[in-house]
């Protein structure tokens, strides 16, 4: 199954969407309800057959959503954001419908806007030997 990539990637939700930053690139991405919804389940190891299954239980669910969510994984994968895992896939939780009230599309925007920002973070710049921040040799005198 999936499992997420932590060691380049940064995850929190607020107000329901998913903000997922590559910590590495500066770039980060946005989902919206019906992603996140389907990327917290992905995130905790379930199969994406599973995940659809699941889905189809709810009202107005498109005949399609097998292929969506496998599309949305591979996106996922493809950017990074996912690492293929191993480990045998868990059962996904039962989807609350709110989640979907928009309708089906599982999206994953990708923004690179704020991307020099994020990566002119200090915190990148700090030199173990002389602590945070570090100081060129020419600013000391």
């Amino acid at each position: 199954m999936y499992s997420f990539n932590d060691k380049e990637m940064f995850y929190d939700v607020a107000d329901g969407l998913g903000i997922v930053i590559n910590i590495t690139t500066g770039i980060y991405y946005s989902l919206n309800n019906a992603g996140t919804a389907v990327f917290e389940q992905l995130k905790a190891g379930a199969d994406p057959k599973a995940i659809s299954g699941e889905l189809s239980k709810l009202q107005l669910c498109p005949a399609d959503i097998e292929q969506r969510v496998l599309t949305f994984a591979d996106s996922l994968v493809q950017k990074g954001i996912l690492i293929e895992d191993s480990t045998p896939g868990n059962e996904p939780s039962p989807f609350d419908y709110q989640s979907f009230s928009d309708g089906f599309d599982l999206v994953v925007d990708e923004f690179h806007e704020v991307q020099d920002l994020i990566m002119a973070d200090p915190i990148h710049d700090v030199d173990p030997n002389y602590g945070w921040p570090a100081m060129k040799d020419d600013e000391k005198k």
